[in-house]
C-alpha cells in the first residue's frame, strides 16, 4: 500500500471531507487480474453491459450505450477492449 500512497490518498478524502459507506478504486496499470481470490468479489460491475454477445459477431453491442463494447468491469483505453 505505500508503494501507491494510499495513506495520502485517504487523508486527502478526509480533507474533502467525503462521507460514503463505498469506495470505488480505479486502476491506471498494466491490468488487473480479475479471477483474483482477494478481488474476484470486489470487483464493480455494469449491470447494463452483457458480456460476449453480439451475433453473428461477438463483442460488438454496447449494451449500456455508453460508447464502450462490453465494459462489464471498465475499460482498457489503452488497448481499446472491454475488462469481462
Amino acid at each position: 500500500m505505500a508503494r501507491v500512497d494510499v495513506e495520502r490518498a485517504w487523508a486527502r478524502v478526509q480533507e474533502l471531507g467525503v462521507q460514503s459507506e463505498e469506495v470505488v478504486v480505479a486502476v491506471i496499470d498494466s491490468g488487473v487480474q480479475l479471477d483474483h481470490p482477494d478481488l474476484r468479489d470486489m470487483l464493480w460491475t455494469n449491470p447494463g453491459e452483457i458480456p460476449g454477445n453480439g451475433v453473428p459477431r461477438p463483442n460488438t453491442v454496447d449494451d449500456d450505450g455508453n460508447g464502450y463494447v462490453d465494459d462489464v468491469h471498465g475499460y482498457n483505453f489503452f488497448g481499446g477492449l472491454g475488462c469481462r
